[in-house]
């Protein structure tokens, strides 16, 4: 198996481990301990969708992502993984 075949069999075993049901709302909640971009840390109830290696208008270059419902804003956001702090199943 080539190194991007294995890279993308990693990948694949982390987004199913975390995606749960494919309708967000109807996936197991977790519940985050998390530092925003303005330094504040909360723990955040989501329903995790994918995760993804990019940047955003909030964190600047490229790092790795959880996309999620946030249950409590009541609508999708972009987690970066490096500010998550720790994490407790609902």
């Amino acid at each position: 198996m080539s190194k991007p075949e294995k890279e993308k069999g990693v990948k694949m075993n982390i987004i199913e481990a975390i995606k749960g049901d494919k309708n967000p709302i109807n996936s197991s909640p977790v519940k985050i301990l998390y530092r925003n971009y303005r330094h504040e840390v909360s723990w955040r109830t989501i329903s995790p969708i994918r995760i993804y290696y990019g940047e955003n208008k909030w964190h600047k270059g490229p790092q790795w992502f959880l996309v999620a419902f946030d249950l409590n804003k009541k609508e999708e956001r972009d987690f970066a993984l490096l500010d998550i702090k720790s994490f407790l199943k609902e």
